[in-house]
């Protein structure tokens, strides 16, 4: 019985990743789209990004990708009002930022519809922001105190994503992925994207 159970789990695995994985064309051009939330910030907001993937093997590929991120929120910052009293209002700010870099991919399961792939990368982000505690403004009465934290930073990072995607037959490409990364500014976002794209 063990070695039945054995033949079949090596005849299935072996037809499950050797089927079809020279199907999909080489190259393939994507957009992804979806919501984010900054891991700093503690916001949400939307990601946008454009990639471009090559096969260099059955199952790795090497990604470029170019994308933005825009986050929206708010924060409660003290304040002296005209009749001397300290009050508190809720201040709305903006997180952009723009990064670019490369990964490598794997193909867990690859045929010549769908695609089932895990990717590790490295990226470079600039990211701009007009959010008071990162800028590390505190109220120290009579005046605000601000302290030096860039309100515009250049960092360096890793980001790690799986994706799942379903190829018609015109070679256009339809699925989801799901992103997370962390840079050297101590920034975090997860990703969440619909992807279209077309293979060629």
């Amino acid at each position: 019985m063990k070695e039945f159970l054995l033949i079949l789990i090596l005849l299935v695995g072996g037809n499950l990743f050797a089927q079809d994985n020279d199907a999909l064309p080489k190259n393939s051009m994507q957009v992804f789209f979806g919501p984010s939330q900054h891991g700093t910030d503690f916001v949400w907001g939307s990601a946008l990004t454009v990639a471009y993937s090559h096969a260099i093997h059955k199952k790795l590929q090497v990604i470029g990708f170019l994308g933005s991120t825009m986050h929206h929120g708010k924060v409660d910052v003290d304040f002296w009002t005209s009749s001397g009293q300290i009050d508190t209002a809720k201040v709305d700010f903006t997180t952009g930022g723009m990064q670019g870099g490369l990964a490598l991919g794997f193909s867990f399961y690859r045929s010549s519809r769908h695609h089932l792939q895990g990717s590790l990368g490295t990226l470079f982000r600039y990211q701009t922001t007009s959010n008071p505690e990162v800028l590390g403004l505190f109220t120290t009465y009579p005046y605000p105190n601000f302290l030096n934290f860039p309100a515009r930073s250049s960092s360096f990072g890793g980001l790690a994503y799986i994706s799942y995607d379903y190829t018609l037959k015109s070679g256009f490409l339809i699925g989801a992925k799901a992103w997370l990364q962390y840079d050297s500014n101590d920034d975090a976002l997860n990703i969440f994207s619909l992807v279209i794209g077309k293979r060629f």
